[in-house]
């Protein structure tokens, strides 16, 4: 959306709105910009939330690293509750979901995992 754009809608000149969002990133409120991307078109049909129990083989911190490292992985969220973490995942299919979570397994430390397949996103 332009300045020009935002400004019609909240009522304000242009450069108010442009000096308002400039005080806003200045300030870290607006963190960054992010592309809405169709998981699908890039051939990610299938996205689940994963939560994941760790093993005591290795620090928090080291699987955090390595979770990052997984392009499947979309989001990784330490929460509290009887998971450690819950992640957000996009496969190509079944078959990819299955190696993602042997991945995790074997590579990650992961102790055990609980899988929902999500159908569709409401809001």
């Amino acid at each position: 959306m332009t300045f020009r754009d935002l400004a019609e809608l909240v009522r304000l000149s242009s450069n108010a709105v442009a000096d308002r969002v400039r005080s806003l990133e200045r300030r870290g409120v607006i963190r960054g910009y992010h592309a809405d991307v169709d998981l699908t078109r890039l051939g990610l049909t299938l996205t689940a939330l994963i939560d994941v129990k760790l093993g005591q083989t290795m620090p928090a911190a080291q699987v955090e690293a390595r979770l990052a490292e997984i392009p499947e992985v979309l989001e990784v969220l330490h929460v509290t509750g009887a998971p450690d973490y819950v992640l957000r995942v996009a496969c190509a299919d079944v078959a990819g979901l299955d190696r993602l979570i042997g991945r995790l397994v074997d590579e990650v430390g992961v102790q055990s995992t609980d899988t929902r397949v999500i159908l569709r996103t409401v809001c």
